[in-house]
């Protein structure tokens, strides 16, 4: 994996030192009764914490790769990413029943490190792309 530049370590260093504002929480309480409100009418309360969890992971992903955030290609492939986790989210048979947090981090971490690794493939090649012979590939 070295070879296209994905950090992984470093990645999850950074991601650890983003701290959430107390605003930005409380945005995020009000949005997950809304989500629970609005998946209950549906009578698909079960689906509120992977949405809610997506949503998270999302955000991370976006602050952590800010920089990235005046390219077109990164906001298409979120948006990409995005769209693919409703069909997978649908797919899967959710409980309301208690689930451990560990078992629900470790999927959160999976979908992570591979949308992660994505945009690094996808950083490398453009970017590479881009530096190559000092001009802009058409």
């Amino acid at each position: 994996m070295s070879q296209v530049g994905f950090n992984l370590m470093g990645d999850l260093k950074a991601a650890k030192k983003i701290h959430l504002p107390w605003w930005l929480g409380l945005t995020l309480a009000v949005f997950a009764a809304f989500c629970a409100a609005i998946f209950d009418h549906l009578h698909r309360i079960e689906l509120t914490l992977p949405v809610m969890n997506s949503v998270i992971v999302f955000g991370y992903l976006i602050r952590l790769r800010w920089r990235l955030r005046d390219r077109v290609w990164f906001w298409l492939t979120m948006l990409v990413c995005a769209a693919l986790h409703v069909p997978l989210i649908m797919a899967i048979p959710w409980t309301t029943k208690w689930v451990p947090p560990v078992a629900v981090a470790v999927f959160d971490a999976v979908d992570f490190c591979v949308i992660l690794l994505v945009l690094a493939l996808l950083e490398r090649m453009v970017d590479g792309r881009l530096n190559s012979g000092g001009r802009a590939a058409s």
